[in-house]
């Protein structure tokens, strides 16, 4: 009887590993989704591609974020628009648009506080630290 094995004991075991690498996929995930998700070279907002020329090229200096053209520009007019100016030939950019742009900096916003908080620098370190020792 000395010799029987506990199924128990290794149940327990095998679920803590199987729950160990369900959080750290976890945590690639969300570093994926977090950091990965700004590509250089793509526009903050819609995604679509920027070449290097359209970046240089562009006139619109007071832009904070990386946008292609579009983008670059439908913000520029959120901000006169803001400022009680605006283009009239854009009738479609109403008080919805205005809330969407509204939402989407408030959005970038509490995504930049986010990169920057102490405990997703955490989390990157502890992947770090897994690559390295696999």
């Amino acid at each position: 009887m000395a010799d029987i094995i506990s199924f128990e004991g290794r149940r327990s075991e095998a679920g803590d590993e199987s729950q160990s690498q369900r959080r750290i996929r976890l945590m690639r995930a969300e570093y994926r989704r977090v950091i990965e998700e700004s590509r250089p070279g793509a526009c903050d907002r819609c995604g679509e591609a920027i070449s290097a020329g359209e970046r240089e090229d562009r006139p619109i200096r007071q832009v904070p974020y990386s946008f292609c053209d579009t983008c670059a520009a439908e913000y520029v007019d959120f901000v006169e628009r803001l400022q009680g100016r605006g283009d009239p030939d854009c009738y479609w950019h109403n008080d919805i648009w205005l809330e969407i742009w509204r939402r989407w900096i408030d959005y970038r916003s509490a995504l930049d506080r986010y990169r920057r908080s102490r405990e997703l620098r955490w989390m990157a370190d502890e992947l770090e630290g897994l690559t390295s020792d696999e």
